[in-house]
């Protein structure tokens, strides 16, 4: 069973033009001036090269903005009282940013991270996610009452991400010759769980995709989900447990997986 997290296409290169874009809007500052030049963008600044004591947002990984917020950035001056302000004010000017060649929208989606995600580590999302549009490439960033940010001189990569990936998977009790539609990433941890006769559970984010398998192998071999009251109560369940999870970490350990 192989699923890839995400897929893959031509790259519409938003993220490209958005270090200049952001220098545009007055959110980013660089000490050397670099970007943000007449004839085109150059290639996004270094964080040596931001000035963090002007710059309240940055780029950071792909298609993604952090907000240089105080007490959580090394050298952050937005402070939290307005951080959600900031934030919707730069979704607004996303939304609102087309392509200058054709005036239609830059970005399919604009969202603030904390709205995308969830669980403990949620936090730890970029403040605002990006997904740029995916029926062209983007000859610039436009927008209203803005100069334009034009491509010129950007070093070309070629391909970029999609949300959307792929699943194949043949075997045993699978069903044969099927499309298969809406299976999330985290449905692959139960959905595995149950092909290998373990029992699912309740504590995972995902579900078993029983639409994966042959009716009739379903039913000699129905799903079988933890519940809370099978949970190890007693001291002893929980020594086990915790000597399992020792065990694992001492295993991904040794394979380099964590430090």
């Amino acid at each position: 069973m192989i699923l890839s997290p995400h897929g893959g296409g031509f790259n519409p290169r938003g993220n490209d033009y958005l270090p200049d874009w952001l220098q545009v809007m007055g959110l980013l500052y660089t000490t050397n001036g670099k970007g943000h030049a007449s004839t085109g963008v150059g290639p996004a600044p270094t964080p040596a090269e931001i000035d963090w004591a002007r710059t309240m947002a940055y780029r950071v990984g792909t298609d993604a903005i952090n907000i240089n917020l105080r007490d959580r950035e090394p050298q952050g001056i937005v402070p939290h009282s307005q951080y959600d302000s900031l934030c919707q004010e730069i979704i607004t000017w996303l939304l609102a940013t087309v392509d200058p060649e054709n005036g239609e929208p830059a970005a399919e989606m604009v969202a603030m991270g904390r709205d995308l995600y969830h669980g403990p580590f949620a936090d730890q999302a970029p403040d605002i996610m990006i997904r740029w549009r995916t029926d062209r490439v983007l000859s610039g960033l436009e927008t209203p009452g803005y100069r334009t940010v034009r491509g010129w001189g950007v070093p070309l990569v070629s391909g970029s991400r999609r949300q959307y990936g792929v699943l194949l998977a043949t075997g045993q009790g699978l069903r044969r010759a099927q499309r298969v539609h809406g299976m999330h990433v985290t449905d692959l941890a139960p959905t595995l769980l149950h092909l290998l006769g373990s029992i699912v559970p309740a504590r995972l984010d995902g579900v078993v995709r029983t639409d994966l398998f042959e009716p009739a192998w379903l039913a000699m071999y129905p799903v079988v989900e933890e519940l809370p009251a099978t949970r190890p109560k007693s001291r002893a369940g929980q020594k086990a447990r915790l000597r399992d999870e020792q065990l694992i970490e001492e295993r991904l350990r040794g394979l380099g997986y964590i430090d």
